[in-house]
């Protein structure tokens, strides 16, 4: 499925910008706050404002965001909401709303409306031309736990509990263990009854079937990247701990069922094509000024 691109910059748009300042800071710490560190068409952004928004991002993805792209994406996203708030103004939407944000949310809801009316051959065609985007698969699993639950349980009538590190390495040398034998040709079923970790193991691990996306990240990605049923993954990390997969079947999911969900993904995609033409509109004369000195040196 397609990332919800237009769900994601709304809720910065309504949870992450809150420009009105409260409260009282200290001159110091207000003259900091105040930093410009980019400006748009003339209008500052404020090291405050990029600060709020940078620490939700940069706990989601820090490899990412604490590079100078990843700083840059962040100022912009700024950026496009003050030229946003600019139109909602010129437009004369602040008669109503006096918050930013909700003069942006009503420009949004004026500017963003699709038609909403679609026909049973629209819908059909597009569950035939994207059916990839509807498939499910059935997956089993073998689990080797690590973290604070594994050491609880390996710590028990122990004087000296283990390090994280060392229960890592003894659970990834099982897993290394289980996966040889099941390449070997070991039935996965038992495996998984015998030494899997996970509530799955009663029922030889398996996981029925899901969707991309259904499942944490790592483990849907990989269990998604298998080919052929019956094809074992390597050892996949997660939070959870070490996972081996096998894929146990795949399928598209029947027009029939899934026509209402594929009805709200034609119309998410109107949404998300509304709002980034609302976007180009009023970025596309915009110009951005990056004083990149200033965040720099954030972690």
């Amino acid at each position: 499925m397609k990332k919800l691109i237009f769900i994601s910059v709304c809720l910065f748009i309504f949870s992450s910008c809150d420009f009105f300042k409260k409260g009282q800071k200290d001159e110091k710490g207000q003259a900091e706050a105040k930093q410009v560190i980019a400006k748009v068409n003339g209008m500052n952004i404020y090291l405050d404002d990029f600060v709020k928004k940078y620490n939700v991002k940069v706990r989601q993805q820090p490899e990412k965001y604490k590079t100078k792209e990843g700083k840059k994406e962040v100022i912009d996203e700024i950026a496009q909401f003050q030229m946003l708030y600019k139109k909602a103004k010129d437009l004369g939407l602040d008669d109503d709303y006096q918050v930013k944000t909700m003069m942006v949310r009503k420009l949004i809801n004026e500017k963003v409306q699709p038609d909403n009316s679609l026909n049973e051959e629209e819908i059909e065609n597009y569950y035939n031309t994207h059916k990839d985007d509807f498939q499910e698969i059935r997956a089993s699993h073998i689990l080797f736990k690590t973290g604070p639950a594994k050491l609880q349980e390996m710590s028990k009538g122990k004087a000296t509990p283990p390090t994280f590190e060392e229960i890592d390495r003894v659970q990834l040398e099982k897993a290394k263990e289980i996966l040889a034998r099941a390449r070997k040709g070991e039935d996965f079923t038992k495996l998984a009854n015998q030494y899997s970790e996970g509530p799955t193991n009663v029922k030889g691990g398996d996981l029925g079937y899901f969707t991309q996306g259904r499942m944490i990240k790592e483990f849907s990605d990989a269990a998604f990247a298998l080919k052929a049923v019956g094809d074992i993954s390597d050892i996949i990390r997660t939070s959870y701990g070490y996972h081996i997969i096998k894929l146990t079947d795949r399928r598209i999911q029947p027009y029939i069922s899934i026509k209402a969900l594929v009805r709200s993904e034609i119309l998410k995609n109107k949404r998300e094509e509304s709002y980034k033409q609302l976007v180009d509109d009023v970025m596309k004369d915009a110009k951005v000024t990056y004083y990149f000195d200033k965040v720099e040196n954030l972690e």
